[in-house]
């Protein structure tokens, strides 16, 4: 079984690998450069899973659109992630202090992160939305 979020269209590496403040605000492009730079990934797109499973002699059997359900779940898990950091503010100021002197880039990142909430954003829309969130059950060949 793998669950993975997959672009609905393939991304340009050109644009998504820019720093975020060097393309529009708020453009498909800023979203996905934020994802890939505090996730350190990229998403696979249509059938990438499956042509590789295909190499290493895994066959498709089922797979099911689950974007709607991730959305609820991410939603239900920000508000107990919001509640703990209210809950906690001082440690939380401490991580972030000490993130900022060791890694002022990623720190940047997660503040980009924090005010433009990329991760909901892919999933917003529906039909429309950026990514696509499948769960996908693969067999071995010949089985």
């Amino acid at each position: 079984m793998v669950t993975s979020l997959h672009c609905r269209q393939r991304q340009n590496p050109c644009q998504v690998i820019k720093h975020p403040m060097a393309l529009p605000s708020q453009s498909d492009e800023f979203y996905w450069s934020i994802l890939n730079r505090f996730y350190s990934g990229w998403y696979p797109t249509g059938d990438d899973y499956v042509l590789a499973a295909r190499d290493s002699n895994l066959q498709l059997v089922r797979e099911w659109e689950m974007t709607a359900h991730y959305l609820r779940t991410s939603i239900d898990w920000g508000l107990l992630n919001s509640a703990a950091e209210r809950a906690h503010r001082k440690e939380v100021l401490a991580l972030y202090k000490n993130l900022a002197t060791r890694d002022p880039r990623y720190f940047f990142i997660s503040m980009l992160y924090e005010l433009y909430d990329p991760w909901r954003w892919q999933l917003l829309g529906g039909a429309a939305s950026p990514a696509i969130h499948k769960w996908q059950l693969y067999q071995l060949r010949g089985r």
